[in-house]
């Protein structure tokens, strides 16, 4: 088996647990809401989550890989810019899981983790809050990092849906997944859709990205 076969099959087993992980955050109830933090289910969805977009840049180069003709420019646009997002958020994942704990427990830095663009900014705005209690706090350096993982993340993983189905390397299905499920976690990012819904497209990446990896593990692979 050459480097090159043995690198797209490791990556079709990253795609597997990437889903495997993303799958499971909607059975961890209440895990995003702020008077949770440092709770046993806010732990685990955390790392889940972290370790979802740090597997997934071990991924994400095996259906690029071996639909990288097919699929074209938006195959490299797709993969460069949902390799992006995914290393941001990975980084935003770490900073959640090392610095919110202990501001939740410093009566100083509760006041400002409704304020905190890394977690869950886009929600809390769009319900109208963090204008009214962010004032005075300035995180500009954040607001733009937040910001910039979830364009790249929801634009890369759309993009991808799309270059699966375009190329035809692999069936269509996952690609369809990924692009329904990061349009709901994109109406739960703007909306206030109920955490149980918003959940649910979470499990649908999960799906795609698990149902993708058995794809190209079954796939011709480069020689």
């Amino acid at each position: 088996m050459t480097d090159a076969r043995k690198l797209v099959r490791a990556g079709s087993v990253m795609l597997v647990v990437a889903g495997i992980l993303y799958i499971a955050l909607p059975f961890v109830p209440g895990s995003r809401a702020l008077d949770q933090i440092g709770t046993t289910n806010w732990w685990i969805a955390s790392y889940l989550s972290t370790l979802h977009h740090f597997v997934l840049l071990f991924g994400l180069f095996a259906p690029f890989t071996i639909q990288r003709e097919q699929a074209g420019g938006l195959g490299l646009i797709a993969f460069v810019a949902a390799t992006l997002g995914n290393a941001l958020a990975g980084a935003i994942g770490v900073v959640r899981i090392a610095v919110l704990p202990v501001m939740a427990s410093n009566p100083d830095g509760q006041a400002a983790l409704i304020c905190l663009p890394f977690y869950d900014a886009a929600t809390e705005a769009a319900r109208g809050f963090i204008a009214a209690a962010c004032e005075g706090w300035n995180f500009d350096v954040l607001g733009v990092w937040a910001g910039s993982a979830w364009f790249a993340l929801i634009f890369g993983s759309i993009a991808l849906g799309l270059a699966i189905v375009r190329a035809k390397v692999l069936r269509p299905w996952p690609g369809v997944l990924l692009v329904i499920g990061w349009l709901g976690i994109l109406a739960g990012l703007v909306l206030p859709i109920p955490e149980l819904i918003a959940g649910f497209a979470y499990a649908v990446v999960g799906a795609a990205y698990l149902w993708c990896g058995l794809e190209v593990w079954s796939a011709p692979r480069p020689g």
